[in-house]
């Protein structure tokens, strides 16, 4: 199942026990509809912490043929709560892993522009496009003591940084990432100066994470498609319910709209 929600209201996704998750939710209702998943087969995207959104986390389980799961679809994109799902594929292989045979992840963060040091965004699209070219990712982490480099290996396929009204946006793209990855990248470039070079603010950077409110997993690769259960944008209006004071759901909505990008990930 592909599924979107608005991470505001959940603590994160991953199920915890007595709070309200993502997964938790996902899977009382499945319960409900005879579609209590079996104890092998289940997997996931990836995790997301509290306040985080996706709009495109995928969930994989073994049902038995008795589940309704049209009706758990239905039901859930009915429901008041912020998730949708957009598209199912009910054809997968048993031994299909949604985390391992994603080809890639893309992250997107919205920023606000009286953040920065460097408000130049020339200078910070050239200094992303230094991140194709590092491969161990050590300077992120460089206050965490004994992560070992194979962790901090990762391939970036997509970096790139959008002006949308007075918001910068980054889109970051890879084949995996290690934990607040995202964020602490845009950490690392808030408290960058227009004269830095890349080598000199990673070694003077203190570290630190973005909030995680305005971080939106966009979406992941994988070598099949879904079958819409929804329309996407109109399931996004219900799901990124525009409330007071909240930043993401219209600024990061309305930047997607206007956009290819959307489409592209989607």
């Amino acid at each position: 199942m592909a599924i979107m929600y608005d991470g505001r209201f959940f603590h994160g996704f991953q199920r915890q026990p007595d709070i309200s998750t993502v997964e938790n939710t996902l899977l009382r209702y499945l319960e409900e509809n005879d579609c209590k998943p079996l104890p092998y087969g289940y997997s996931y995207t990836g995790r997301t912490d509290r306040g985080a959104s996706s709009f495109w986390q995928t969930l994989t389980l073994i049902v038995k043929r008795d589940c309704k799961l049209r009706d758990f679809v239905e039901e859930i994109n009915n429901s008041d709560f912020s998730i949708g799902i957009w598209g199912v594929n009910e054809y997968l292989p048993v031994y299909f892993d949604a985390r391992r045979s994603a080809l890639w992840r893309e992250y997107m963060y919205v920023d606000f522009e009286k953040n920065y040091r460097c408000k130049d965004l020339e200078f910070l699209s050239s200094m992303m496009k230094t991140l194709y070219s590092v491969r161990v990712f050590s300077f992120l982490y460089k206050d965490y003591k004994g992560l070992p480099s194979w962790y901090l290996d990762r391939r970036i396929l997509r970096a790139k940084t959008v002006l949308f009204g007075k918001n910068i946006v980054y889109l970051i793209r890879g084949e995996s990432f290690p934990r607040y990855f995202v964020r602490r990248l845009v950490d690392f470039f808030r408290k960058m100066n227009c004269t830095d070079t890349f080598s000199e603010h990673a070694k003077r950077w203190v570290p630190g994470a973005a909030s995680p409110e305005n971080l939106v997993l966009l979406g992941a690769k994988y070598p099949f498609s879904f079958k819409k259960t929804r329309d996407i944008v109109e399931l996004a209006n219900k799901v990124f319910y525009i409330k007071k004071g909240f930043f993401v759901s219209q600024k990061i909505f309305s930047f997607l709209k206007t956009s290819s990008i959307l489409s592209s990930v989607l």
